[in-house]
């Protein structure tokens, strides 16, 4: 994914993955030494010491903090046991990870960006008809460049290809096809193409400038209402109800390929059809992970995509807005691409968000079936389905998880438990907990033991005073030790392990209650609501009766 180098956002990180590139860089973006760079060539260790191949002055770095290392065509980084750590796009660096063009390395207060090729073009330079008006932004398959159109004297966004794959025939004719599929559509959700060519062998796009990045980088910004997060839902079933009835598809729908203002969300597509590289579920791909938890049951099964494929994907964004997890989770992209295709169902959404609305945890469930049939007919009829899950939102506000402005640890699925959930050998259910019941104790005279009643006994007789001190005295340790008990639980909660809690095989949550606690509360509530009208229906019919009575005998009397 490409984060913005420059302040502003004209520009967005694609959230695409970018192999095949010859020459790289590293250069410091903020911090001490800013503007310094180094030409990566098989390996490069970065650090405190002089003697790296890219020394740095910050104060909480390592002295060998972290290294690049090419591999085959792509360059690998991996944290070198420091002891702050490597951040890379925010995120910490837990174990290695490719680099694509314009990732971010951050050590402590400095900032490295990694490029990939450098551009052709620079400020100031003219190309195809368009004046270059800002330095190269990295994106996956190449550069965006702030410009203007000289013809129409607008400012627009001008996006080409690398030059390393300019030489490559496919990617070149992949990625002009996909501009041009994504220029036949006009709709206010969709982003505009203004013009798709090939200057000087390096095939070119120009957009209108949108003031916003992806959902997936603005959702982890900061937190969004459920009321936000349907909204947005709607917008891009509306874009693809446009998409579908010009007989078109998206194909790759994940939060990056959605773009959105932070202030009013609004929304537009991009990223249609196939990546210029290939395919994106490549397992030797950085992050392949991500990109496979919104492909469909019929992608993970190798078939082409479809329309109602992308109504699943749109329903895995969904179920992410919602429940802050993406709909599995596992150690490899492949592993989760096979449990979508297994027949076995998605956590139903309203076990993990047990107090969302239950018309939007319907619609939710209905876009992620997997039988395409059980879902909605025609994304007109998803966005007809989300529509309504908005109207609930706004007569009911609602809350969504929190886990995108606060991350917490995700129970993964390991390729045993996979392996036995496919086969059908383990039958699991998807929320099975542990309840902690609280402990009772019983009456402290009664375990002090004959003293304590001695004392109890001799306190009373010493008359009403001492013994109204007494009653208070042991009021106030009863409260104080029931405090101390309801603390020390909770701290035995806090501290216990999630995978001790909870045993998930197909969800990622530490939030569930079992069915079984959740029937006998249903249970308790609704014996609990039937008595009181039987017992009011039955004092009213007894009161009737002997009123009947009185009058009765008041006429025999007269």
């Amino acid at each position: 994914m490409s984060y913005l180098l420059q302040h502003g956002s004209v520009f967005w990180d694609s959230g695409f993955i970018s192999l095949g590139y010859g020459v790289a860089k590293l250069i410091i973006q903020s911090g001490p030494g800013i503007g310094a760079d180094k030409t990566i060539n098989d390996k490069m260790v970065v650090g405190r010491l002089q003697t790296c191949d890219l020394p740095i002055q910050e104060g909480k770095s390592s002295r060998s903090h972290f290294q690049i290392e090419r591999i085959g065509s792509s360059f690998q980084l991996k944290d070198l046991g420091s002891r702050n750590g490597t951040n890379l796009n925010d995120e910490p660096v837990t174990k290695a990870r490719l680099l694509s063009n314009g990732d971010v390395i951050q050590v402590g207060e400095t900032r490295l960006v990694f490029f990939l090729a450098a551009p052709k073009l620079d400020k100031g330079d003219s190309f195809a008809g368009y004046e270059i008006l800002s330095a190269p932004i990295p994106n996956a398959c190449g550069y965006r460049f702030k410009a203007r159109q000289r013809s129409l004297d607008r400012e627009v966004v001008l996006e080409t290809l690398s030059p390393d794959f300019t030489s490559n025939k496919d990617v070149s004719s992949r990625f002009l096809e996909m501009m041009n599929t994504a220029s036949q559509f006009d709709h206010p959700n969709i982003l505009e193409i203004y013009e798709v060519g090939t200057e000087n062998d390096i095939p070119f796009a120009s957009t209108p400038p949108f003031e916003g990045t992806t959902l997936r980088r603005a959702v982890r910004s900061g937190e969004i209402s459920l009321a936000d997060a349907l909204k947005i839902l709607v917008h891009a079933a509306d874009a693809l109800h446009h998409v579908n009835n010009r007989k078109a598809i998206h194909g790759r729908l994940s939060p990056s390929s959605i773009l959105v203002t932070e202030d009013d969300y609004r929304i537009k597509l991009v990223g249609f059809g196939v990546d210029p590289r290939g395919r994106h579920t490549d397992p030797a791909l950085p992050e392949p992970e991500w990109h496979a938890a919104f492909c469909s049951p019929e992608v993970g099964r190798g078939l082409d995509p479809s329309i109602a494929g992308d109504l699943y994907s749109l329903g895995a964004i969904a179920y992410w807005l919602v429940t802050g997890h993406p709909p599995y989770k596992a150690e490899t992209a492949m592993e989760i691409l096979r449990l979508h295709a297994s027949p076995a169902a998605v956590v139903p959404t309203k076990e993990l968000m047990p107090d969302i609305a239950a018309m939007i945890g319907r619609a939710i469930d209905r876009l992620l079936k997997k039988s395409p049939s059980e879902r909605p007919e025609n994304s007109r009829a998803a966005k007809k389905l989300l529509e309504n899950a908005l109207e609930v939102s706004r007569e009911k506000p609602g809350k969504i998880s929190k886990i995108h402005s606060r991350p917490r640890g995700i129970p993964q699925i390991s390729t045993a438990d996979l392996e036995e959930e496919l086969s059908g050998e383990v039958t699991r259910t998807p929320n099975q907990t542990t309840i902690h019941k609280k402990k009772t104790r019983g009456p402290r005279a009664s375990a002090a033991g004959p003293r304590a009643s001695a004392r109890a006994s001799k306190g009373s007789a010493r008359g009403p005073k001492s013994s109204a001190r007494a009653s208070n005295s042991a009021t106030r340790k009863k409260r104080h030790e029931s405090a101390r008990v309801r603390e020390a639980s909770s701290e035995r909660a806090r501290k216990q392990p999630v995978s001790s809690r909870v045993k998930v095989t197909e969800g990622i949550s530490d939030r569930l209650v079992s069915p079984e606690a959740l029937d006998s509360g249903r249970g308790r509530r609704k014996s609990g609501s039937f008595m009181i009208p039987l017992v009011f229906i039955i004092l009213l019919y007894v009161g009737s009766f002997f009123v009947t009575r009185i009058l009765l005998r008041l006429l025999e009397a007269s």
